[in-house]
């Protein structure tokens, strides 16, 4: 099974967040008052909660990775992207998880691949093969995955919605759960980050 959740977000303030790029850009301030803040936040939950050998010293390094760099040699593990989702959860706005509900990652293709003609490729490419252009993980890595919708892209699959709910193909619960979750999305912020949790 798979679940997928939706965070309210900025792309380019995460990008300039991540690996201490750019924190003019990201505009969370100094990394290691970041830091600081996330570790009272207890962001390093999400990597507890998913894996069976957490050592915390381990995983506050990963952390420490992330938020103020170096960018690693080589791609980094499911520990920092456990962490990283840590951190898009203590940053953006957390709209839930019952977009799609419960489902699967075979499952989140067919429904993009079904819609594609009505709401176009974004929909699809996004639940399959989209992920976040400025990190990426091992290839061992399959969860948490990240992926995105933009806002000019959430805008469209708004407009093109209605034509998709007149269409004789169901999904209509579905589709009504998306309307709601694009609406919320547009009020939050500009763009939107998926976190699929296998």
């Amino acid at each position: 099974m798979a679940t997928l959740h939706l965070y309210a977000a900025n792309l380019e303030r995460l990008e300039g967040l991540l690996f201490g790029a750019d924190p003019a850009k990201s505009r969370y301030g100094d990394p290691e008052k970041l830091i600081d803040h996330l570790l009272n936040e207890s962001v390093l939950e999400r990597a507890r909660a998913g894996t069976s050998e957490f050592d915390p010293e381990v995983a506050e390094r990963a952390l420490r990775e992330l938020v103020a760099g170096p960018r690693p040699e080589s791609p980094p593990g499911r520990l920092h992207a456990l962490v990283l989702h840590g951190i898009v959860e203590t940053l953006c706005a957390h709209l839930g998880d019952s977009a799609f509900g419960p489902t699967t990652i075979h499952a989140l293709g067919d429904f993009g691949a079904k819609w594609e003609r009505v709401l176009g490729p974004g929909l699809a490419d996004s639940l399959t093969n989209r992920r976040l252009p400025f990190v990426q993980f091992s290839d061992e890595v399959s969860s948490p995955f990240f992926s995105y919708w933009m806002h000019d892209e959430i805008k469209g699959f708004l407009r093109k919605l209605p034509e998709a709910q007149k269409a004789p193909a169901g999904d209509g619960e579905a589709l009504h759960r998306l309307h709601e979750a694009w609406t919320n999305l547009l009020g939050q912020g500009p763009d939107a980050i998926l976190v699929g949790i296998v």
